[in-house]
Formats: structure tokens, C-alpha cells, sequence
């Protein structure tokens, strides 16, 4: 089918803004022809083009010529076709301009005094939600969270129908406007399984406003000094809590090599070379399958490629 491998060509092209194109295709005296193609926008051009690929495939062996419409769904891709409109046009916009370029950090400085430069935010801007959207989502406050600090709110919720944990700081909270954007920023530019996903942020009038992928066991520390007070907050099921409680040496070693991992592609694998320069119990989050995730990237700092030392006028971190 010519329409859906333009459109399918279309999507997997299209920027991580929109991994998605839809169209129509009309031919004398035949009915017209609706598709839709889209993609999750995490993957690459190539990971698209080929879960698209393998998904025409399919709809042409499953679906006879006659077939009024068909639809292939994968964990990755969605590929559609029908003989009516079924995209609603409104969602059809045309893509915003590209960011500008995050400009490379400056080079290592050899005076004493060193730099403490944060980066502003370019291409997180996509990620950007308004405070009223917000506020209209499905929020249940954690309450019982004993996180031993007042500089902070956790809530979670629900956006698009999957779980999503929001991170709230107070206008006293130590860290600033460009911290925050410092950790929006860099963790929107990173992919690892090991590292905590950013769905999107909020900064409006004194309001600070983090949303992550909600990671169901909370921290490593609680895991480690005791759950009171955090079980029923984070819904965890019987099993959860079974692996949290059945702390044995296979998920010890696990959480060692993930967290290993996380820090590995940070500082040789990822795109920007980056010194998280806060790791701790508290800031390596752990999924439902015991799986470690690095978060708060706050105080990250970038090094360019050959950079191997860097300079602070103040000491922060761990």
C-alpha cells in the first residue's frame, strides 16, 4: 500500500517531537484511503522505519486486498488504514521550529576559582507543561512519605493513562531556577533503562514542577533503613513487596550493576559527558522488577570529550 509506506516513511523522519503522520490517498472510482503511522518518540529514524516496516508487512499478509481497514499495534508502532476519516485534523499540526543548538560547554578552566555553569534550557522546551494542565490531572498526594525534607512534595497521578510521579519544590528549596533547568535539561537528553525517565516539567511563577516515569518502590535508602510509612503510598503489590522485604545478594548485585551501568553511560556512552556529583541511597530510585534508576540530576555538571578534571567554587554533592 503507497499511502502507508509514505506516511510510515513520514513518521519514523519526524523529529522525537512527533514520531507520527497521517494522510489519504484517493484513486479514480475507488473509495478514498485513510492512514495513520506513529511511533513511540523515543525511538531512532532506523527503530521506527523498521517496527513500521515489519507492521505493513503484517497488515498484508493478515488483511485480504478486500479489507475494508486494518490496524497492526506493537509495543513501538502503531500503523492504521480505513475507509473513513478516523484522524481527528485539529491533532495534525505542523511541527515547531527546532530548538536552538545546546552551545558546548566551556573548556576547563586553570584558575582555582573554576565554574559552576548550569544550561539553560533549549530543546526541553517541548517538554513543557502549563501549571493548569497540571493541576487538572488525576493527583493523589503521597502522604506518610518520610522523606525527611521540606524543600519537596511527591504526588502521583495519571497522564495518557500511565502512572506518573510529580516532584514539587517549595520557593525555600535550595535548589534555584537553573538547577532546576539544569536537571530538565540533561535528563530529557538521556536514555538508559538505568536512568530515571522525565515526562515533562513546569516552571511558572514560583511553581517547580518535575514529572517523572513513577517508579514504584521509591528509593534505594528506604529499601535499606526500612519502609514504614511508604508502603501503602506507593501502591506495591504483593510481589513488590516481597523483593523489597527478600533483600537477598541476586538483587544486591543487581542493583550494583544497574547503578554501575547508569553511571557508565553517563560518563562514556551518552551523548553529553556528564558528573552527576550527587549519587546516593536517595537519589537511585528502584522499579517494580528491582531494577535501579538513577534521578535528581540537579547538580550534574558537563565535561566536554577529553575533559578529565574540573574546578567548583562550591562544594555540593556527595
Amino acid at each position: 500500500m503507497p499511502l502507508l509506506k509514505d506516511i510510515s516513511g513520514q513518521a519514523a523522519r519526524n523529529g522525537s517531537l512527533r514520531k507520527f503522520a497521517a494522510g489519504t490517498a484517493a484513486a479514480a472510482g475507488f473509495q478514498p484511503i485513510y492512514g495513520l503511522a506513529q511511533c513511540m518518540p523515543d525511538l531512532t529514524e532506523m527503530l521506527c522505519s523498521d517496527c513500521l516496516d515489519t507492521s505493513l508487512e503484517d497488515i498484508v499478509r493478515y488483511f485480504p486486498a478486500a479489507q475494508q481497514g486494518g490496524r497492526i499495534i506493537k509495543p513501538s508502532c502503531d500503523l492504521r488504514y480505513e475507509i473513513y476519516p478516523f484522524v481527528d485534523p485539529t491533532t495534525v499540526r505542523p511541527l515547531p521550529s527546532p530548538p536552538p543548538p545546546l552551545s558546548n560547554p566551556p573548556p576547563p578552566s586553570t584558575s582555582t576559582g573554576g565554574s559552576d555553569d548550569t544550561y539553560e534550557i533549549g530543546s526541553a522546551e517541548s517538554l513543557q507543561f502549563d501549571l493548569a494542565t497540571i493541576r487538572v490531572l488525576q493527583m493523589t498526594f503521597l502522604k506518610q512519605i518520610n522523606l525527611d525534607r521540606a524543600d519537596l512534595d511527591l504526588f502521583t497521578g495519571l497522564l495518557n493513562g500511565k502512572d506518573i510521579a510529580v516532584k514539587r519544590l517549595s520557593t525555600n528549596s535550595g535548589q534555584g531556577d537553573l538547577e532546576f533547568k539544569n536537571e530538565v535539561l540533561l535528563v530529557a537528553k538521556l536514555q538508559h533503562r538505568n536512568l530515571v525517565r522525565i515526562l515533562g516539567f513546569c516552571l511558572e511563577g514560583s511553581e517547580r514542577l518535575l514529572v517523572y516515569e513513577f517508579v514504584p518502590n521509591a528509593s534505594l535508602d528506604h529499601i535499606i533503613f526500612g519502609m514504614s510509612g511508604i508502603m501503602h503510598s506507593f501502591r506495591l503489590t504483593s510481589n513488590t513487596q516481597q523483593s523489597v522485604h527478600k533483600l537477598d545478594w541476586v538483587r544486591r548485585y543487581k542493583i550494583i550493576v544497574g547503578t554501575a551501568r547508569g553511571l557508565l553511560y553517563l560518563h562514556e556512552d551518552s551523548r553529553l559527558k556528564i558528573i552527576h556529583r550527587d549519587l546516593k541511597a536517595s537519589n537511585i530510585l528502584i522499579d517494580a522488577e528491582m531494577n535501579p534508576k538513577i534521578s535528581d540530576f540537579g547538580m550534574a555538571r558537563l565535561f566536554v570529550l577529553d575533559q578529565t578534571q574540573g574546578n567548583t567554587s562550591r562544594i555540593v554533592g556527595t
